[in-house]
């Protein structure tokens, strides 16, 4: 293999990656750019809260007793006002 080849490979593989690790970011903070409970955005306003295992599985069942399209992961973020009144 050439050194120009050896260069190009590497190359690919640096810039596939650096995208790939910059697409995953921007779709990880679309995802978590809405309240899950209010669907508003999370930025620039209300506090958040964090989700814990507990925190969601509790927001899970209530939504599915209240039968709405709400579902929320541990780790994810609400508003805190929407935690508490949901």
């Amino acid at each position: 293999m050439t050194f120009i080849n050896l260069f190009l490979s590497s190359f690919v593989v640096f810039i596939s990656h650096y995208f790939c690790r910059q697409v995953h970011q921007l779709v990880c903070i679309m995802q978590a750019a809405n309240c899950a409970i209010c669907k508003q955005h999370l930025v620039g306003g209300k506090p958040t809260v964090t989700l814990t295992q507990k925190g969601a599985a509790g927001i899970n069942e209530a939504s599915s007793k209240q039968t709405d399209d709400v579902s929320v992961n541990p780790g994810g973020k609400v508003h805190q006002d929407c935690r508490r009144d949901y």
